[in-house]
């Protein structure tokens, strides 16, 4: 599902460079990455998205290498194959939280919103206590509701690659702990891959695997990216 040799990728005018010799996950696996802040995590889920491309390596997901892709068909790739759950979870202001959820039907118009998606939105929105908000405009929110707006829209068209980004952040244990099992039930329903970004070391046996970052580092980045 996801290989990635090689691979080497720096931030333009900065001393920031990540190196990944060797790293597969397979299809269904759920994986935690963990370790310190600035050293690349973030910066890894988003070469695995598409949104960034690595300087040099191969990094093949879901049967594209995305190095030979160019934006357009990033972009594509990214709407079809990936649910991201964003750090700075990327809501969209003038609307509300259930066109939020159901944006990535609005923007991608190979997937159908029907009644059963509109249902299904509002059944995801319930399981993370957001059922009495789906009409609220996304600034009358506190932080971790909108963080957990963030998870339902990720998690709503069904993608084959969840990545998220501390999904957890920002929400007290009890939220967290229910972000944390919907989204690892969700991929053992589907089938999708689960690579999860986080430094709460309380939820790492909800994954098959564990991944201290720092091992594939040949050098630390001295910027602040994530």
């Amino acid at each position: 599902m996801i290989q990635i040799e090689n691979l080497d990728f720096s931030y333009a005018e900065t001393e920031f460079r990540l190196r990944i010799p060797e790293l597969s996950i397979d299809q269904g696996e759920k994986v935690a990455i963990a370790g310190p802040s600035g050293i690349g995590k973030t910066t890894l889920l988003r070469l695995l998205a598409g949104i960034l491309v690595a300087n040099q390596g191969r990094v093949q997901v879901a049967g594209h290498d995305l190095s030979h892709l160019n934006d357009s068909a990033r972009r594509r790739f990214r709407i079809s194959k990936i649910g991201f759950v964003f750090q700075d979870f990327e809501l969209v202001e003038y609307l509300n939280v259930r066109e939020n959820i159901l944006l990535p039907f609005m923007i991608n118009t190979s997937q159908r919103l029907d009644s059963a998606k509109r249902h299904a939105a509002d059944e995801l929105a319930s399981s993370l206590g957001l059922a009495d908000k789906l009409n609220r405009p996304i600034h009358q929110l506190s932080r971790g509701e909108q963080q957990r707006v963030a998870v339902c829209r990720a998690l709503l068209p069904g993608p084959r690659i969840l990545l998220a980004d501390e999904p957890t952040g920002g929400l007290d244990v009890a939220n967290g702990d229910r972000v944390i099992e919907i989204l690892t039930q969700n991929a053992d329903q589907t089938g999708a891959s689960l690579i999860c970004v986080t430094h709460d070391l309380g939820v790492l046996d909800r994954f098959d695997r564990a991944i201290q970052f720092t091992a594939f580092l040949a050098e630390a980045p001295s910027s602040g990216a994530n």
